[in-house]
């Protein structure tokens, strides 16, 4: 079932994303870009549990890749270093990052829309984000994880 995330997905509403941002601690200069951006997220999740996620920008591309389930060290797009795992529960794709004491809390799902809604949930803030499905298959080679 994680294979209905698979794709190219474009950033259609953002909403409390400043919010968010600013309480993490991001400046305002990085704020006013992200909020600019042309946000595309290109997701492959395979079979044997190999997630990767691609964040492309007109700035800045950033890449993800773990075993789903497992925690892994992250270096996220505002330099925040955490601990994270990605994993998927009853129908959701599920993200927890910790640092420093904090953490976030973000879950995903596909609408009837098939659009892809994540909530980012830290501290008293909930941002919403909503992607629109641009192309469904993601090629294997586009997966390092594909030979492991």
């Amino acid at each position: 079932m994680t294979g209905k995330f698979n794709g190219l997905w474009k950033l259609k509403s953002n909403e409390n994303a400043d919010e968010l941002m600013a309480r993490l601690g991001t400046n305002a200069w990085l704020r006013k870009i992200a909020n600019l951006m042309d946000f595309k997220v290109k997701l492959s999740i395979q079979d044997n549990g190999f997630y990767t996620c691609k964040s492309i920008t007109r700035v800045r591309n950033f890449k993800t890749c773990c075993r789903m389930g497992i925690w892994f060290d992250e270096e996220c797009l505002d330099g925040r270093r955490t601990k994270s795992i990605i994993k998927y529960e009853d129908g959701m794709l599920i993200q927890i990052q910790k640092w420093k004491g904090k953490q976030t809390y973000t879950t995903a799902i596909i609408n009837d829309n098939d659009e892809m809604v994540a909530v980012i949930k830290y501290e008293d803030i909930v941002c919403r984000r909503t992607f629109k499905r641009l192309r469904d298959k993601i090629a294997i080679e586009d997966n390092p994880g594909s030979a492991v």
